[in-house]
């Protein structure tokens, strides 16, 4: 399950963390959220991602980044 937290004193982080098939666990943040609401909505984002198996921890490239 993703949680947020606060970051420091005016902003909320969004924490998603999951194991692999191997059992190797990953983590994904986003952070600088001015509200916890909004933390929090991106947190289920997260979630759902999670769950339908798109979420990962590998950036793209950026020939990727801009052929998408």
């Amino acid at each position: 399950m993703a949680y947020v937290r606060k970051y420091n004193s005016d902003n909320w982080i969004a924490i998603a963390s999951w194991y692999d098939g191997n059992g190797k666990r990953h983590t994904k943040s986003k952070g600088s959220f001015p509200t916890k609401q909004a933390a929090k909505q991106y947190a289920a984002k997260l979630d759902v991602q999670k769950y339908d198996g798109s979420i990962t921890d590998n950036d793209p490239t950026f020939k990727e980044y801009f052929d998408n």
